[in-house]
């Protein structure tokens, strides 16, 4: 009677963790959607197509997570169905539930049940279209700023006698026109000098 006893015990401990990990693993699920939403909206009213990838680095660690505790899930009820329900009569909910996913076999359904475990590749898919998208968008319109920020934007400006900063940089500056220096004779009579 002791054992059995233990085996419910035993039990209804790894029926508590699944269901804890069922929580937090739903929990991720929403925290990683609604992040993911809000970031791209925030992209889309913004005007630079690389916010579009921002939200990759959320999605990436996330389902890292959300896999562990499916795994651990799925290790749990293995050893339900191993190691307890064969031994004590009328638990056998994982066995039954096992069974039922092993049976079926529709085509509609199995599209379906596997859609279910790759949010954070359907996330990312969009991301990544909606980058694109906006990539060329800005490209054909010939906004390029909509890719990169603006050119210049955070350098330092510069002094009284220099440029601040020159976006046509480049060989052809070789050929601009110099500002002529005045003739040393120009120089000596506003110093009030004569030229020798």
């Amino acid at each position: 009677m002791k054992a059995h006893d233990n085996v419910i015990k035993e039990y209804e401990d790894i029926r508590g963790e699944i269901k804890q990990k069922i929580e937090l693993h739903n929990s991720l699920i929403m925290f990683m959607i609604t992040t993911v939403v809000a970031v791209l909206a925030f992209a889309v009213q913004g005007d630079n197509s690389i916010l579009y990838l921002l939200p990759f680095g959320i999605i990436i660690p996330t389902s890292m997570r959300i896999t562990y505790y499916r795994t651990a899930m799925a290790k749990l009820s293995a050893y339900i169905i191993v190691y307890i329900e064969n031994k004590i009569k009328g638990l056998n909910w994982e066995t039954r539930n096992n069974k039922l996913i092993n049976s079926v076999h529709n085509s509609i359904y199995d599209n379906l049940t596997i859609s279910q475990y790759y949010e954070g590749m359907i996330l990312s898919l969009i991301c990544y279209l909606l980058y694109f998208f906006d990539y060329f968008k800005g490209k054909e319109a010939g906004n390029y700023h909509r890719v990169w920020p603006q050119r210049g934007r955070y350098r330092f400006t510069g002094g009284a006698d220099c440029h601040t900063y020159r976006a046509d940089s480049g060989t052809h500056r070789a050929f601009e026109s110099k500002p002529e220096r005045p003739s040393f004779q120009k120089r000596a009579s506003e110093d009030g000098r004569s030229a020798s």
